[in-house]
């Protein structure tokens, strides 16, 4: 016996789904994706970069649990972190996707500036799972730390 959600339902929840993130994914950050980096002995060309505009629904602290602020001998370093919502369709139709339909960044040096400040990826997993497979990508972000002896945070 097959499920109680049939094919049709499954395809109107993801449409609904799109439509809905078509009206709240509208912060718009930069994606700084690396395009040719160094090799292992740090030689050849220098790290290239794209920046990509796009369209995103932010989350700011939902996942919260315990204290991300790292204290130093200088002062206290703001680990928090924020993670975006990336509606799989939106990726797709701008090829930001692997032949697996999986995000294509790279962790280690893509950067995502979200109002003004620079993040770092975290982590990544898909959700909304639609039948058997997700509709959106989250991608956990973590504060970039720059150093710039311009001002403590103390």
């Amino acid at each position: 016996m097959s499920g109680v959600v049939t094919k049709q339902i499954w395809d109107a929840y993801i449409k609904v789904i799109n439509a809905f993130s078509d009206s709240v994914s509208e912060q718009p950050i930069v994606w700084r994706h690396v395009l040719a980096n160094v090799d292992r002995w740090q030689e050849g060309m220098a790290r290239q970069y794209e920046e990509r505009d796009m369209i995103t629904l932010v989350a700011y602290n939902t996942f919260r649990t315990w204290p991300v602020d790292i204290r130093t001998d200088t002062g206290i370093i703001d680990k928090e972190y924020c993670h975006l919502y990336l509606n799989l369709q939106y990726l797709k139709d701008n090829g930001w996707l692997t032949t697996h339909n999986v995000f294509d960044f790279n962790p280690d040096y893509d950067r995502f500036i979200v109002n003004g400040q620079v993040y770092k990826p975290a982590g990544d997993t898909g959700t909304a799972q639609a039948n058997i497979a997700p509709v959106f990508h989250i991608l956990i972000l973590e504060r970039e730390e720059i150093d710039t002896g311009a001002k403590a945070r103390i």
